[in-house]
């Protein structure tokens, strides 16, 4: 059996998300996580790490019951891994007559060819951003979360476009979104070995990220600049 799933069409989405977050709430705010179905989560990830066109779950004993999971799955995966822009929210996955699920196709914004192209073209950018950072000598990680943040709001725009939601187009057209400011920040904090999470409101409209510096996790919001926190302003 067959089920088509689009998070496009699902009103209730962000009710789901709320769930999903469960585990890893803090405050008002909900971060990236898929503690509360590990497995499944990995599965999924290392196949669309691959852009992989099927998924088998044949070995695994997921049920339809986890499929109530999947679309949070791929929401998860989307907004926490700066790094799988291409992956899109729809997907089809298939069980059998016992509620079984077999497989699950992913939809990609992109061929494996192209992707590996950009991936290239994202780490090249990020590494460029890292070591501009790196060239001002300082050794602290908050001096260097500072820089990195005062650098993304002075040479990047935010864009009321959707497409611009990705660390891909952030890179190559100098604009985007919240999703891909926090991401593209985080792509260079995973450079410079800054402790950086991305976190997600709870209606799953906004999305930011936080760096652990000083014995703390501090708000870096490069879309919302005035929202950001004091350290870094």
């Amino acid at each position: 059996m067959t089920n088509v799933f689009s998070l496009k069409s699902k009103a209730a989405l962000f009710t789901a998300i709320c769930v999903f977050f469960a585990a890893s709430l803090c405050g008002s705010n909900v971060y990236a996580s898929a503690d509360y179905n590990n497995q499944l989560y990995a599965v999924i990830l290392n196949g669309v790490e691959n852009c992989e066109e099927s998924i088998d779950l044949t070995a695994y004993d997921f049920t339809l019951a986890d499929s109530a999971d999947l679309s949070d799955i791929f929401f998860s995966i989307r907004t926490g891994n700066w790094d799988l822009w291409y992956v899109c929210t729809d997907f089809t996955y298939f069980y059998t007559d016992d509620g079984k699920l077999t497989e699950i196709r992913p939809d990609y914004s992109c061929d494996a060819d192209t992707v590996n192209i950009q991936r290239r073209e994202v780490v090249a950018a990020a590494e460029d951003i890292a070591a501009y950072i790196n060239s001002f000598g300082k050794d602290s990680p908050v001096d260097k979360a500072k820089i990195l943040y005062s650098y993304f709001c002075g040479n990047y725009t935010y864009s009321y476009n959707n497409n611009y939601n990705d660390t891909y187009s952030l890179f190559t057209k100098k604009e985007g979104r919240c999703m891909s400011m926090s991401q593209g920040y985080k792509a260079v904090c995973d450079i410079l070995k800054i402790p950086c999470h991305l976190v997600v409101n709870d209606s799953g409209s906004h999305e930011w990220a936080e760096v652990y510096v000083n014995f703390n996790w501090y708000t870096v919001d490069i879309a919302a600049q005035n929202n950001t926190s004091e350290i870094f302003k």
